[in-house]
């Protein structure tokens, strides 16, 4: 009888903001924020996420060895080592380990993304050079060692510095980039910048220069979406961010992302996230956010 080799245990270095201090920092200048990011070593098995969930994290993986097959919205993409990978939030998805995986990760906030070109699905490029590798060992020397407020807006800009890499490797044909698509992403971008004020789906149209009746018929076969109801969730999706990143009563957070009304924000907070801002905040800010994935399982040294 052949003799039985001994498993080797699943080994996780978990890394978050250096101190409580750092969660009262603004993001940084790309409206970025690190959450938390690791190593990974013998990964075979995670926890599945639901959409439902509505986990609001960014995530960035660099596999050093192994093989993943992640399964996103239907569809199925292998995860291999030489590469970077960006997955974005609020998607059902799961991974399955086909071979044990030595992987860096990280978690990070990053709102202006949501509505950026080709980051619907997950999207990945080589990494050829090493670039994105030294990147991420960076990145969690500084998770553990920053001190200085230098060192913490480095941190902040890591992750959209890799991200960035990714986008220029995309490279979308030009021809791709329809014109008129191109307007409707400029209607996004002042949607986004002007979440705190009043937005009528009028004044969007004749932004555009449209009818009422054109425009919304075009916003809705871009985004899935009529533009009441993107502004709705993108301001929904807004208040996750500040209750994450700030300490402000959720009354201020509200107001601050254009609900004149609190009754109104708490009703379509319920709606849209399943739970109250109020345990929202507390279920993230107190929940470790790598229990969600990074965790190891009970039986993941049963592999």
């Amino acid at each position: 009888m052949a003799a039985v080799s001994p498993v080797r245990p699943v080994q996780f270095h978990v890394f978050r903001c250096p101190s409580r201090q750092e969660r009262q920092l603004p993001f940084g200048r790309t409206g970025t924020k690190f959450v938390t990011g690791g190593l990974a070593l013998h990964r075979l098995t995670w926890r599945n996420h639901r959409a439902a969930d509505h986990d609001p994290y960014w995530r960035l993986y660099l596999p050093v060895s192994g093989e993943i097959l992640l399964h996103f919205s239907g569809e199925q993409y292998s995860i291999l080592p030489g590469s970077l990978y960006l997955i974005p939030p609020e998607q059902d998805f799961r991974m399955e380990g086909l071979r044990p995986c030595n992987h860096y990760w990280c978690h990070f906030l990053c709102p202006s993304l949501t509505f950026v070109h080709g980051l619907q699905r997950p999207v990945s490029i080589a990494d050829g050079s090493g670039v994105c590798r030294s990147l991420m060992r960076r990145l969690l020397k500084l998770a553990i060692h920053a001190k200085s407020f230098q060192e913490l807006a480095e941190l902040q800009e890591i992750p959209i510095r890799l991200t960035a890499m990714i986008l220029d490797g995309l490279a979308l044909p030009r021809q791709s980039i329809q014109h008129r698509g191109m307007e409707l992403a400029e209607i996004l971008q002042y949607i986004e910048k002007n979440l705190s004020n009043r937005l009528r789906s009028r004044e969007l149209a004749a932004l555009a220069g449209q009818t009422l009746t054109a425009f919304t018929a075009r916003f809705r076969r871009t985004t899935g979406l009529p533009p009441k109801q993107y502004i709705s969730m993108r301001r929904i999706n807004r208040a996750k961010q500040l209750l994450l990143s700030t300490g402000e009563p959720v009354k201020q957070i509200a107001a601050a992302v254009g609900f004149q009304s609190p009754d109104l924000f708490f009703r379509l907070f319920r709606k849209y996230a399943l739970q109250t801002p109020e345990l929202y905040r507390k279920r993230y800010l107190m929940r470790d956010p790598a229990e969600s994935e990074e965790a190891p399982s009970p039986d993941a040294a049963d592999h």
